[in-house]
């Protein structure tokens, strides 16, 4: 599996946050790390 950092987490809540007032919804922020690859949505973050 991908390695997700603090960062990580960081910059996509605060994505989220910044979307909300526009209606937008994120649909998934996914990592891809040659053959890994963390998906936001798939681990319950989003």
């Amino acid at each position: 599996m991908a390695q997700l950092r603090p960062s990580d987490i960081a910059l996509t809540r605060a994505l989220c946050r910044h979307l909300r007032p526009l209606d937008i919804i994120l649909a998934d922020h996914v990592i891809d790390a040659r053959n890994d690859r963390f998906s936001f949505r798939a681990a319950g973050l989003l």
